[in-house]
């Protein structure tokens, strides 16, 4: 029996990484760039509905590590960020799955048990997760075999989190 872990990123250009036993990994989107982000929400879904499928039968899902959406005042877009974070932790709570909530940031910040909680102004918390991930994932391609110039954002903070869900339940 191995355990799952699950980081969803869930914005626009958001991605699911689930990282189960022996570093096995599920990226989603993962057939093309995911520059282009989810195409609709039933990707969304059907995306938690393959990594549910995907795993052996006597795996389970141990944690689910989803990112906290921050919403400023005015911003555009406020209500569409609200819906979206809804609609996660609906799906998670209907497939009864455990999950937590998680800022990126801070002491409680996801970024923490991988080795930092805060930056310096200045510093790329994005470039500092890409490299992490790759040294910790190897096996991981957020370049989509060299479509991307750069990491894609959403496939590592989905990895990263997925990490930390895995180092954080293994106390």
């Amino acid at each position: 029996m191995g355990d799952w872990f699950i980081g969803i990123d869930p914005g626009n250009k958001g991605a699911l990484v689930a990282l189960g036993p022996d570093d096995e990994l599920i990226v989603c989107p993962g057939e093309r760039p995911a520059g282009m982000g989810w195409r609709s929400d039933p990707d969304r879904y059907s995306a938690l509905l393959s990594v549910m499928q995907a795993r052996a039968c006597d795996d389970r899902i141990a944690m689910v590590f989803l990112e906290t959406q921050q919403a400023r005042a005015r911003q555009q877009g406020q209500a569409k960020i609200n819906r979206e974070q809804g609609m996660w932790e609906g799906w998670l709570m209907a497939h009864m799955l455990p999950y937590r909530m998680v800022l990126p940031r801070g002491a409680n910040g996801w970024r923490k048990p991988l080795g930092r909680a805060n930056f310096k102004r200045g510093e790329d918390p994005k470039v500092w997760t890409a490299q992490v991930v790759e040294r910790l994932l190897p096996n991981l391609d957020a370049r989509f075999d060299g479509r991307l110039r750069t990491y894609h954002d959403g496939v590592t903070d989905a990895a990263g989190m997925a990490l930390a869900a895995r180092l954080t339940a293994r106390g």
